[in-house]
């Protein structure tokens, strides 16, 4: 890829058309200097990927749940 995922989340918050959409990093990085710049950066969540497939597929779901079901946005 041309952009890594800060920088492609950089671009996110620099844009006033996209500035205030949800951004949740899921990466296979648990460095804490990842974890802060992302943070820094202006991320919602940073949830690292699990290795195993069924946990991956769990995982996604409850970003999934969290996001479009149980998170209360500002416009609900």
């Amino acid at each position: 890829p041309k952009l890594d995922g800060t920088e492609v989340l950089r671009q996110i918050r620099d844009n006033d058309r996209t500035r205030r959409l949800c951004v949740v990093v899921f990466t296979s990085s648990g460095e804490p200097r990842d974890v802060s710049l992302c943070h820094r950066l202006g991320c919602n969540s940073y949830v690292i990927k699990p290795v195993a497939y069924e946990n991956y597929i769990n995982t996604v779901l409850q970003i999934r749940s969290y996001w479009l079901t149980l998170n209360a946005s500002l416009s609900s």
